[in-house]
């Protein structure tokens, strides 16, 4: 998104990453991608098409550099 990552380390759980790690012998990592004036869960939460499109082109990008490096 032309702005360097930023780590934010929040309390929170999504039961389902222990099952999948389990499962797939692989580490889940958890990519957020909604603002904190998002308000995610809250009444008046919300989450723009143009963040669900940022978000599907990060996504693509990650996966291009897993493939690229499963070539060496």
């Amino acid at each position: 998104f032309n702005t360097p990552c930023r780590f934010v380390y929040e309390g929170w759980t999504v039961p389902v990453t222990s099952a999948l790690a389990s499962l797939t012998g692989a580490q889940v990592a958890m990519i957020g991608l909604a603002l904190p004036d998002d308000a995610i869960h809250a009444p008046n939460d919300r989450f723009s098409l143009e963040r669900l499109h940022l978000g599907i082109k990060g996504m693509r990008r990650i996966l291009e550099l897993i493939q690229e490096t499963r070539r060496v």
